[in-house]
């Protein structure tokens, strides 16, 4: 049985355990609420908080054809769980014969001989062992049998309708980083290395740009021209976000998301840089000079610069 354990903050190994589990996706507005009730929960009893999760995501696994896409790297999800307080995660890794196993034998080896849950707090929606046999009155079942209490926490409203991943994931994709933002509390967030391009935004454009490399499994927001915010370091930065290539230069197909940091001079290369889609400027376009295409980007840039960097949320 493999299992990864990470402690951000040491408690005394009788600690009672408070459990907060799911695939947490995402970590939107819902999984937050959640994990919140099971900390105040662990305050109460002067207990440990811990988060079980799966990585990469079940349906990632499961659906692995036509999925599409993670909405946060492991480490971003890792960075956004240590500041909800969380005491320790424990990642399983999400594989074909985890998939397989029963309710019953999921509670009895993971939650009752690994977790040694006595508090487990889950969504409404909840479901775990083979073929998402178990659900929340499955869990509650086995806890009186077992020893451990179970809170089920219905879901967060929000525009009249559950908060869901899928839901971020249709605003994302829509490119509507602002619905997106209303459901995770958070701008969405990539982060991704930079790498060597064409280098025609200094010689060919003026405004030169920085070519990210962003884990292939992650949700990108829909084709176009964004305004966001870059997280370099300490420092944060205006910026101007391409998704999806440059029609101009009949580069479809080249590094995903380009980024122009507003105020910036220096070399990126190689550097891992933190992307927040703050809200969208247009649709990609196809220009018929190089030179249209530099009045644009002037024009996007002056309204990329109105959105102040003190607004980035950094999610680590």
């Amino acid at each position: 049985m493999r299992y990864c354990t990470e402690i951000f903050a040491g408690r005394p190994a009788d600690s009672p355990r408070v459990v907060a589990m799911g695939g947490f996706d995402g970590l939107h507005i819902g999984h937050q609420r959640l994990i919140r009730a099971a900390g105040r929960r662990a305050a109460d009893l002067d207990g440990e908080l811990v988060v079980v999760t799966f990585w990469p995501p079940p349906q990632v696994v499961i659906a692995s054809e036509s999925h599409p896409g993670l909405l946060q790297t492991g480490r971003q999800k890792r960075r956004q769980l240590r500041r909800l307080g969380v005491d320790t995660l424990v990642t399983f890794p999400f594989e074909r014969d985890l998939s397989r196993i029963s309710p019953r034998r999921f509670a009895v080896d993971y939650l009752v001989g690994v977790i040694e849950a006595e508090w487990m707090y889950v969504g409404f929606n909840f479901t775990f062992g083979a073929g998402g046999q178990g659900n929340v009155q499955t869990l509650r079942s086995l806890g009186a049998e077992m020893g451990f209490a179970v809170e089920v926490l219905p879901p967060v409203q929000s525009g009249g309708e559950p908060v869901s991943s899928t839901r971020i994931r249709r605003s994302l994709q829509a490119g509507d980083v602002g619905a997106a933002e209303e459901l995770l509390g958070r701008p969405y967030q990539v982060e991704g290395e930079v790498v060597r391009g064409w280098g025609r935004g200094s010689s060919e454009i003026g405004y030169p740009t920085a070519n990210i490399a962003t884990d292939h499994r992650l949700l990108l927001p829909g084709a176009g021209v964004y305004a966001g915010t870059v997280l370099r370091d300490d420092s944060c930065y205006p910026a101007v976000i391409n998704v999806g290539g440059s029609p101009t230069f009949r580069a479809l197909d080249a590094a995903p998301i380009e980024v122009h940091l507003i105020d910036f001079s220096g070399e990126l290369y190689g550097e891992v840089l933190r992307l927040d889609f703050c809200r969208r400027l247009r649709n990609l376009r196809k220009f018929d000079r190089p030179e249209e295409l530099a009045r644009q980007i002037e024009a996007d840039i002056r309204e990329a610069a109105s959105h102040r960097p003190s607004e980035a949320a950094d999610d680590g």
